[in-house]
């Protein structure tokens, strides 16, 4: 595990079905490394485990900001994730795309997020996640709404 200088390593624990990436990797703990800084002073040649885990902890920073009501944040924390979608797996694209779409209908943009939960439905039914398939349902009623439709 890749962690910064100041951090102490988390004790090894399976995933929770809470955290977006449902990865099997001990991650760094946020409040340790100060979760107003975030995973960003880990190192960017980390190996790619490292860049999985830099990655769910921007979308798990995201869905705290989020769910906080503290949407600039959350933008920041998803922009940070951003260069390190490439590598995503299936369960964090899923949620990147979910967190977008919160995001984009807190923006303002109804449209996009209806756009990010239709791909987000398309996701979930080739990768088999109910679980994703009934928030992009309940993101498409959101959007929806807020179109006024």
């Amino acid at each position: 595990m890749i962690v910064c200088g100041t951090c102490t390593p988390p004790p090894s624990r399976p995933a929770s079905p809470h955290r977006p990436g449902h990865t099997r990797l001990p991650r760094p703990s946020l409040s340790s490394c100060g979760a107003e800084g975030g995973p960003e002073h880990l190192s960017a040649q980390a190996p790619v485990n490292a860049r999985f885990d830099m990655y769910d902890a921007w979308l798990n920073l995201a869905l705290a900001h989020l769910q906080a009501g503290r949407w600039r944040e959350a933008r920041r924390a998803l922009d940070k994730a951003g260069p390190l979608a490439a590598q995503a797996n299936l369960p964090q694209r899923l949620w990147w795309h979910d967190l977008e779409a919160r995001a984009a209908i807190v923006e303002g943009h109804p449209e996009r997020a209806l756009q990010l939960y239709e791909e987000l439905a398309e996701l979930a039914r080739r990768g088999l996640s109910l679980e994703a398939r009934f928030r992009a349902a309940l993101g498409r009623a959101r959007a929806l709404i807020e179109l006024d439709r």
